[in-house]
């Protein structure tokens, strides 16, 4: 196996391609395995500094100011206690922590706080993909032209660029407020330049194709493509959705602690789709998820859909409602949507008045 010394330790290439780092100090030996050789030498740069904090022998000038700030103290309070009160007060301590431990407690901390598990899963895939590059280096030594680095090494760009920012200035804002650095380095990030798409959706006809072709193959599936198409249900929320939450109303229960359950209309023609249903039990997509996939492309291939556009029925309901009502406040309660102006932006024009009234007539 091929070695060589780094600062202090040694770096060895397995036979798999794999850099293998290790540091031998004060009789204890350190390893660990890397797949590039930069993060092998980051790894043994901070174990060395941490070290070198750990047993840095105190002059003469520092043991006479220890030993009168001891005198100072009241009975039985350290000088470690002393230190850690004054750096609660003044802020600043830069506790010695590294990327890979700080995200693994900030993700702890969010899973204790009751985050949805869909915004946990993205936070934890950003935070690992973080860690697996720059994971052993301590949270004060990253800055923000590092983290520019890391994400055009990565090619990132627009929205996901912006997912990874926003992610990034939660978790090292997370970290300022713990003291682990005393500045948030994502702030040096820019809001990436993303194009303006607007959402694409399918033609009257074609709902009414798919609406037909569910009614003759798929009974069960109504509701469920009604539902989004008609009142703007996610397809997540539908299936969540018990039929003892659709009365006159949708009751879409919320995932977050922090936001209230929201209350959909239900036009007359969902009225219609559903009216069969209403008494039954359990959910209103009684089908597992392989199931439904199968089915769905059955129905697809009836009416003659070449192309799914992504989430297509609530697309297809704010396109068609904005376009009746022609009120973006009212669309975006509907949808629960946080800006109706974005929203304005985005859907306008997609369809026109006379199309979302033969939308809205879409029946049995």
């Amino acid at each position: 196996m091929k070695h060589k010394r780094y600062n202090r330790g040694i770096i060895r290439v397995t036979a798999s391609g794999k850099y293998y780092a290790e540091v031998n100090r004060d009789y204890r030996r350190r390893r660990r395995t890397f797949d590039k050789e930069v993060q092998a030498q980051d790894w043994i740069d901070a174990i060395v500094r941490e070290l070198e904090k750990q047993n840095k022998p105190m002059d003469a000038a520092a043991m006479r100011d220890a030993q009168t700030a001891a005198r100072i103290l009241p009975q039985g309070v350290t000088l470690t206690e002393a230190a850690m009160f004054f750096a609660d007060v003044h802020g600043g301590a830069d506790i010695p922590i590294t990327v890979a431990e700080a995200a693994a407690r900030f993700i702890q901390e969010k899973q204790a706080a009751g985050l949805t598990s869909r915004s946990l899963q993205q936070i934890r895939y950003k935070l690992r993909r973080l860690a697996a590059d720059i994971g052993p280096r301590f949270i004060q030594d990253v800055s923000g032209n590092l983290l520019i680095a890391w994400l055009d090494a990565h090619q990132y760009q627009g929205a996901t660029r912006d997912g990874y920012r926003r992610t990034f200035r939660n978790f090292f804002g997370w970290c300022l407020g713990r003291q682990f650095t005393r500045h948030n380095p994502a702030e040096a990030i820019a809001v990436a330049a993303t194009p303006d798409l607007h959402p694409t959706i399918l033609p009257v006809e074609k709902v009414a194709d798919v609406m037909r072709a569910a009614e003759q193959l798929a009974d069960d599936l109504c509701p469920y493509l009604a539902l989004g198409f008609f009142a703007g249900i996610r397809p997540s929320e539908l299936v969540r959705l018990q039929w003892d939450d659709v009365t006159d109303r949708v009751r879409v229960k919320s995932q977050r602690k922090t936001q209230r359950d929201r209350h959909v209309t239900i036009p007359s023609n969902l009225s219609q789709w559903i009216e069969s249903y209403r008494g039954n039990n359990g959910p209103v997509c009684p089908v597992t998820p392989k199931s439904r996939l199968k089915r769905m492309a059955v129905i697809k291939e009836r009416a003659c859909i070449e192309r799914w556009p992504h989430d297509a029925q609530r697309h297809c309901f704010v396109a068609y409602h904005l376009a009746l009502y022609q009120d973006p406040p009212r669309t975006a309660h509907e949808i629960g949507h946080a800006s109706p102006g974005l929203l304005d932006k985005q859907y306008r024009n997609l369809a026109l008045p006379e199309q979302a009234e033969r939308y809205f007539q879409i029946a049995p």
